[in-house]
């Protein structure tokens, strides 16, 4: 899964939290307490986590969604979209749309919410 890579303190060193959280399947800042399958690990690169990536879900808040999308680049061919994002975009003329339309437009592929 990708990660935003940021720092967090972990027993009073400072560290990035994709390794953190690679170490010990919890995510400090966001989600403490909560342990995570040992299958789940985190990407820092956003290519490279949705590469081979067959289906994208997208749980982050709605204002970054253009600049995710355009880091990342064009997905595999035939993956899909789920968003669970909340929120709306501005669009070019002050119109609001939804992520999930943005999303289908920018990657080409189908979302389902």
């Amino acid at each position: 899964m990708w990660m935003f890579e940021e720092q967090v303190e972990h027993r009073g060193i400072k560290r990035k939290l994709s390794e953190v959280f690679n170490e010990s399947k919890e995510n400090i800042k966001y989600l403490p307490g909560i342990q995570l399958p040992p299958n789940v690990r985190a990407e820092p690169d956003v290519k490279k986590a949705v590469a081979d990536a067959d289906v994208m879900v997208w749980v982050l808040p709605h204002q970054f969604v253009p600049r995710t999308v355009q880091t990342m680049g064009k997905p595999k061919p035939g993956s899909m979209s789920v968003s669970l994002i909340k929120g709306g975009l501005e669009l070019e003329g002050g119109k609001l749309g939804l992520c999930s339309d943005v999303l289908r437009k920018s990657l080409g592929h189908n979302v389902s919410v």
